[in-house]
């Protein structure tokens, strides 16, 4: 009947087809051996080819030492591959200012992702309780209440519809390991597991697991339909570059402020390299900052990103100040400038290259530099700052930052897009712009 249950997640969910090839995420403990033994069981009949995986967080000393052992025998007698690694956990922690807890989770599925690659799945033995208590800590940090989900990507969950019980039960006449830090108060997965799990269940809930499930799957259905809505809008409105990501305010405007949370975190996702730490304020600061939709408003979020209002776009990016520079460029010679990869060709006879920008020039040496304050440009009437014309062709600043100055006798004769001096053209010399190759 255990089996069975476990057989029916696999199919309800789609988790494992045929010829898989499968990495067990094997710690030694309760969940993770039952995971071994049921897909080993199942092994025959999907014609799986199954790998396991096993960290030494090198927290536990001999103890830890004796898992390793443990599952490199298990693996041994099923003549199955183990891959082990043994990471200082604590001090990478450290290192990068992490908790324990989340520093061996990058470390576990960062080794996961390396031996998976392109070819297997990775399976984890998350449980139903697993799912409760992953529900409460997200409420308890202020986060979405979303449990865990049966598949993400190519991580599977067999065991998520089974409780810890029923694997207890399950594994009565085989061998397992106990994790002794399963019992130490000073992690909070360990207190909302320990105390506070319990406590809902004596004086609530007796089922309160299977309610938490139950809700999670409603939760699972919701936010994939939400992401539909949101990937079928950025599909049609965003417009992106290298370093940017830019929607009309006009057209977010027309969401349901719903969508539009979920438009928020998808955004920041994306500039962010799909690592989220956006609370309920950041979410609700970026939605006000569309709804004033006044330009040059911005707002710092976690990791340094930047959510602004420019000239009717909202926009997101990284906080990223361009770096200061200066070139020369003489006759018949290339500049490349890294900081907004671009290169500057000046010749006396017209070439055969790919280029963004053709200017006919006099001048036989220029200064190519970065926009500094007070910038003016010559016009008919005397002078005007450059800083206005930006302004006056509704330039954001993101760009103004990354256009170049072109300078010939101390003077500007060209800002590409912006200004060209009157005796621009009207030389013999060519200039070429292109992108960096």
């Amino acid at each position: 009947m255990f089996k069975k249950k476990i057989v029916s997640t696999i199919f309800k969910y789609n988790l494992i087809e045929n010829n898989d090839k499968i990495l067990i995420g094997l710690s030694g403990g309760a969940d993770s051996v039952c995971l071994f033994h049921i897909l080993y069981e199942l092994g025959e009949e999907f014609n799986l080819t199954l790998e396991c995986a096993h960290i030494n967080h090198g927290i536990r000393g001999e103890e830890a030492d004796n898992d390793a052992e443990f599952v490199k025998k298990l693996c041994g007698m099923h003549n199955i591959k183990i891959h082990i690694l043994k990471k200082d956990v604590k001090k990478y922690a450290e290192i990068n200012g992490l908790s324990v807890e989340e520093a061996g989770r990058i470390v576990r599925y960062s080794y996961f992702d390396e031996l998976a690659g392109d070819d297997f799945k990775i399976a984890t033995a998350h449980t139903k309780d697993d799912n409760a208590e992953n529900v409460l800590i997200n409420l308890l940090r202020g986060n979405k209440p979303l449990g865990i989900n049966p598949l993400r990507d190519n991580i599977i969950r067999p065991l998520i519809e089974v409780e810890k019980s029923e694997i207890i039960a399950y594994l009565a006449e085989r061998e397992y390991r106990t994790d002794s830090t399963n019992f130490s108060d000073i992690y909070l997965r360990n207190k909302v597991r320990l105390q506070l799990i319990p406590f809902i269940k004596e004086k609530f809930n007796r089922n309160f697991t299977n309610t938490v499930y139950n809700i999670s799957n409603v939760l699972f259905c919701e936010n994939e339909y939400f992401s539909e809505i949101v990937d079928e809008f950025l599909g049609i409105h965003l417009v992106k570059d290298e370093k940017r990501l830019i929607l009309s305010v006009k057209e977010v405007k027309k969401l349901h402020r719903a969508v539009k949370r979920r438009l928020v975190k998808e955004l920041y996702l994306a500039v962010n390299k799909g690592k989220s730490d956006l609370s309920y304020k950041n979410i609700n600061d970026v939605l006000n900052l569309i709804e004033n939709e006044k330009t040059g408003k911005k707002i710092v979020l976690p990791k340094d990103i930047i959510a602004e209002i420019s000239y009717e776009n909202l926009i997101f990016r990284e906080n990223k100040k361009e770096k200061a520079y200066f070139y020369e460029l003489s006759l018949n010679n290339t500049v490349e400038i890294s900081e907004i990869d671009k290169k500057f060709i000046l010749s006396d006879r017209e070439m055969d290259i790919s280029y963004k920008y053709l200017y006919k020039i006099y001048a036989d040496r220029l200064i190519i530099r970065s926009k500094e304050a007070g910038d003016r440009v010559k016009i008919k009437n005397g002078h005007k700052n450059l800083s206005d014309m930006f302004t006056d062709k509704k330039i954001p600043h993101y760009i103004r930052e990354v256009t170049p100055m072109i300078l010939a006798n101390d003077e500007i004769i060209i800002v590409p897009d912006i200004y060209i001096s009157e005796n621009v053209n009207k030389g013999h010399l060519y200039l070429y712009i292109g992108e960096i190759q």
